[in-house]
């Protein structure tokens, strides 16, 4: 924040030391908007251009934070939901766009999407076995995991602390309200003409209240 146009970009990232592997993502293209609503969905800053050199020397802040309580997790996720939103939303053109930008970053900070998850799970076990018998499709999917497309597609959304619990989403919720209102740099009536009361109230409503609801009836069901 103490330097806004200022940005931390590449095209690809070389890391070496504890593991050495090349990463590249979806590159950032298209409208100031969308290039935002893409880089929520990955958080990886990917652009056409420079290489980034990573030496994973064993005490990296990601390798550090693997080992954080989920208290650490939760406040960490937190205040970066609440930068994001301090950042975005204000991009919108008008109080409407400017809302929904605010909704979905919201979104992405409480809401996992992990549609493939079901597939890693059987992989690992495959990758782990010995049977001869299976070797055929270990062979398969040691290609398919060297395909960047494939990868890409079935990663899954990253997320630092995530909860399908209804009571500590709601904790999230109150704890990124808590920073934007803290930082003292969002102001929703000039950018969404709204109070912190009623987005709060519509915030708690759209993503605790649906999820209270699906919990009551996962556990109505015989």
């Amino acid at each position: 924040m103490r330097a806004p146009n200022a940005a931390i970009c590449f095209a690809e990232v070389h890391t070496s030391g504890l593991q050495t592997m090349v990463s590249r993502g979806f590159q950032l293209s298209g409208a100031p908007i969308e290039r935002a609503r893409a880089y929520l969905e990955t958080l990886d800053r990917f652009v056409p251009g420079p290489v980034y050199y990573k030496r994973l020397h064993g005490a990296n802040l990601h390798l550090k934070r693997q080992n954080w309580s989920e208290h650490q997790k939760q406040l960490a996720w937190a205040s970066l939901a609440a930068w994001m939103i301090e950042v975005v939303a204000p991009a919108g053109r008008d109080p409407e766009e400017r809302r929904r930008l605010f909704d979905i970053v919201l979104a992405r900070f409480l809401v996992p999407n992990d549609p493939w998850k079901w597939v890693r799970a059987p992989a690992r076990r495959l990758a782990s076995t010995s049977s001869r018998a299976l070797g055929p499709l270990r062979v398969l999917l040691d290609r398919l995991k060297h395909s960047e497309r494939i990868l890409n597609t079935v990663a899954g959304r990253w997320m630092l602390y995530e909860t399908s619990d209804p009571a500590q989403r709601a904790a999230l919720l109150g704890l990124i309200f808590d920073r934007l209102k803290s930082g003292g740099r969002f102001d929703p009536s000039a950018c969404l003409q709204s109070t912190w009361q009623a987005l709060e109230k519509e915030a708690n409503k759209r993503f605790i209240g649906r999820l209270n609801r699906g919990t009551k009836q996962a556990k109505e069901k015989p």
